[in-house]
């Protein structure tokens, strides 16, 4: 009886060991859980940040046309591309060849459904109109007004340019018609100040 007691402690001792010995399993519970990445509602890509819209500047002859910023419009606008403000700069910084060759080559080069074609095409005519050559002017900017497709942020500058040139061109009822046009569907645009022929000063 003594041998068999004895037998069966050896077996639970090695047993025991063998228990001690082996591996411990790992718990789910044991670990921290990996942090979940954030929610893409909270992730601010540097290239979604908006940037500040460019302002048109004074032009010879005729009073600045200004961006207006209402929230309406700034649904519609997008981000400028990095090189086309840089075009504005240059355009601003009264460098007219250099920035106007750009916004030649953004008008050949853009899809004419993307909003920087209107732009381009509408700074192309700022252009002309630093020239004093308001009938290449009109003529772009009648681009703009007959597309259908034009955004009304440009549209709108648009009617009040088209009023301009027609009053530095002597053409006041004409002008008068897209300056009422401007009123009717702009009620409340900051153009409306400017839209009289007597804001008009032409050069010599």
């Amino acid at each position: 009886m003594k041998t068999i007691y004895t037998f069966l402690l050896i077996i639970a001792f090695f047993a025991f060991i063998s228990l001690a010995c082996s591996p411990v399993r790992s718990s789910a519970v044991g670990k921290a859980p990996k942090k979940a990445p954030p929610s893409s509602e909270f992730l601010v890509n540097e290239e979604s940040k908006p940037r500040p819209r460019f302002s048109d500047t004074t032009v010879v002859d005729l009073p600045p046309v200004t961006v207006a910023t209402t929230l309406d419009e700034s649904k519609i606008v997008r981000n400028l591309d990095k090189e086309f403000s840089q075009a504005v700069k240059l355009f601003e910084q009264k460098k007219y060849d250099s920035a106007c060759d750009r916004f030649t080559q953004y008008r050949e080069t853009l899809d004419p459904k993307d909003s920087l074609y209107f732009e381009a095409i509408f700074y192309i005519s700022e252009c002309f109109v630093v020239q004093n050559k308001f009938a290449e002017a009109e003529r772009n900017l009648l681009l703009l007004y007959s597309s259908g497709l034009t955004p009304d942020s440009i549209f709108e500058k648009t009617l009040i340019r088209l009023g301009h040139i027609n009053c530095a061109l002597k053409r006041e009822q004409k002008a008068s018609v897209f300056f009422k046009e401007l009123g009717d569907k702009y009620p409340s645009s900051i153009y409306l100040p400017l839209a009289d022929c007597e804001f008009i000063k032409v050069g010599n």
